[in-house]
Order: structure tokens, then C-alpha cells, then sequence
């Protein structure tokens, strides 16, 4: 989640066959990994209510915005088929 919706929010989830239930919870436990409660709380929420799918399409969006201004300045820029939804872009000299 701190990938596509926001940064400080530090939660995934696995989903897994039963027959390495054991295994996969084990692995978490020596891992010790431990994830905020609120913010298990407020993805889950945001996951519930689609307004994760929300934010996700709204930042695609400005990513090809953005990505059409900066093709409108620099139209030499390599381009291939993410090149609409890059969050960063670069000059090739």
C-alpha cells in the first residue's frame, strides 16, 4: 500500500493456499514483523469502500497528465507503453 496509495502507510496482505498456512505464519513471526493496527484499520477501510481503487485511478490520471505536458516540451523523449503512467521521466542525450 505505501507504493500506490500512500507512502507511511506500511501494510500488504498475502493471500495463500491453507496447506502452507503454518509455514507462511512462521515466517512472519521470525520475522517480527509488526504493522500499525490503525493503519491495518485504515487500509482496510480504504480497500472495503473502493476508495483505494479511487486514489489508485486518480494518480493514474495525473500521471498521464503530467506525462503529456512533459512529451508536449520534450517530443524526442523515449517513449514505450508505460510511458503514460511513469511517475518520473528522463532525457536520453
Amino acid at each position: 500500500m505505501s507504493k500506490v496509495i500512500a507512502s507511511g502507510l506500511r501494510v500488504g496482505y498475502l493471500i495463500y493456499p491453507d496447506k502452507y498456512s503454518s509455514e507462511i505464519r512462521n515466517g512472519f513471526f521470525n520475522t517480527m514483523v509488526k504493522t500499525s493496527s490503525l493503519d491495518t484499520a485504515v487500509v482496510t477501510e480504504a480497500i472495503n469502500t473502493h476508495t483505494a481503487k479511487d486514489i489508485i485511478n486518480y494518480k493514474l490520471e495525473l500521471a498521464q497528465k503530467v506525462n503529456h505536458i512533459f512529451e508536449r516540451y520534450f517530443p524526442n523523449a523515449s517513449k514505450n507503453k508505460l510511458t503514460d503512467f511513469t511517475f518520473f521521466n528522463k532525457l536520453i542525450s
